[in-house]
């Protein structure tokens, strides 16, 4: 499954598409941009942590949710 950060500052505000101006290719096809390697590790954490009672893990998805909660993420189903 692949997605578009709506608010990523690489993509241009002035156009109404999905392009990436640093990828230089749509934004659902960058794999490798910091900030969806910032999404998938706050994903992994909360994927790893969230089955554990204690304070340090919750904390941690905690924290990673709030994080996530800062991108505005469309998913694309191909």
């Amino acid at each position: 499954m692949s997605y578009i950060v709506k608010n990523c500052p690489a993509r241009p505000i002035i156009w109404n598409d999905n392009w990436c101006n640093k990828e230089q290719q749509f934004c659902q096809n960058c794999i490798d941009c910091v900030i969806k390697q910032v999404i998938e590790n706050c994903k992994n954490k909360i994927h790893i942590y969230e089955c554990y009672d204690t304070d340090y893990a919750l904390g941690k998805v905690e924290c990673a949710k709030s994080i996530l909660q800062l991108f505005d993420i469309e998913e694309i189903r191909e």
